[in-house]
């Protein structure tokens, strides 16, 4: 009789998945390569999705195999324009979705119908420090930024791509973890020695007031500056793709680095160069997911979800 509560009560707490242990946070940031997709689950079930995906389905696949309730109970959109949806319009379908972060005006028609609250980057009632609660874990929005609204000092020189800076940087926390995800770009220029500018600036010189401090730093294209990895200090980094290359080998171990695209380029040691996009890296999207787990207590794991062995 023992054996068959202790089997039952387990079951229970697995609730028919091997993603994650019951007092365990899963997430996933999925290969979708040159969109970006983070999905997470808490241990009560509730979802988290941040943005859409690409052109391809690893995105919605993933959404469909993690949110098994049906419902993503927030959900941040962190995109430059309305152009590339992606997946989006399918998971908004086929979703049921509570709250929605965003900061494209141009979306509020598509988002409105299928979201309970909607949170429009620079409005009054979304501020850096703002919590989400998940029941057993939250999600802090740190900063954003919309097209049209400055991410740079007065008298800064302009970014020679602004209308990248349009970015939402959250943090999700369970126990004493932490993922900060963010698109910041730094500008998109400079070398491998980036310098403290623009967006990533801002949130630096502002994480007295909301910290960004985290165990994981899943960032874009990894165009990271050096004031930002410093204030994020985070001991594992999830980066876009193998521009990741050289500041974070110089400041991380190998071990310390996971990579979603380009994943091949990064192993060889391929920096942004002409022979970048040579024949010997090439990208296959799905095959390079990176999976977190965040125990309730004890240490958080990360790993590719397939070995690199096993990759296209």
């Amino acid at each position: 009789m023992n054996r068959i509560l202790f089997l039952l009560t387990f079951c229970i707490a697995c609730g028919g998945s091997s993603i994650a242990l019951a007092a365990e946070a899963y997430m996933r940031v999925i290969d979708t390569g040159r969109g970006w997709c983070v999905v997470a689950r808490t241990p009560a079930g509730r979802v988290f999705l941040y943005e859409g995906g690409d052109r391809t389905r690893p995105c919605i696949e993933a959404v469909r195999e993690i949110a098994t309730g049906g419902v993503i109970d927030l959900l941040v959109v962190s995109r430059e324009n309305d152009r590339r949806l992606d997946d989006l319009p399918d998971i908004l379908e086929e979703f049921e979705v509570g709250d929605v972060v965003y900061n494209q005006p141009a979306l509020t028609a598509l988002l409105a119908p299928a979201a309970e609250r909607l949170w429009l980057v620079g409005d009054a009632a979304l501020q850096p420090g703002r919590v989400f609660d998940l029941g057993d874990a939250r999600v802090v929005y740190i900063a954003g930024w919309r097209e049209g609204q400055a991410a740079r000092s007065e008298g800064e020189a302009r970014p020679s791509q602004e209308r990248s800076l349009s970015t939402v940087t959250v943090q999700f926390q369970f126990g004493a973890h932490s993922a900060l995800i963010s698109r910041a770009s730094a500008g998109l220029s400079g070398g491998s020695e980036r310098p403290c500018r623009y967006d990533q600036r801002i949130m630096v010189n502002n994480a007295a007031n909301v910290a960004i401090d985290s165990d994981v730093l899943v960032i874009g294209r990894a165009l990271l500056s050096e004031c930002f990895l410093a204030a994020t200090s985070p001991a594992f980094v999830v980066a876009g793709d193998a521009l990741a290359g050289p500041l974070l080998r110089a400041r991380l171990r190998e071990e310390q680095v996971f990579v979603t695209s380009f994943t091949e380029c990064f192993q060889l040691g391929f920096v942004w160069d002409e022979t970048y996009m040579q024949s010997e890296c090439r990208d296959y999207p799905g095959d390079d997911d990176v999976e977190i787990w965040m125990p309730s207590d004890g240490a958080l794991r990360i790993a590719y979800k397939f070995p690199f062995q096993q990759r296209r």
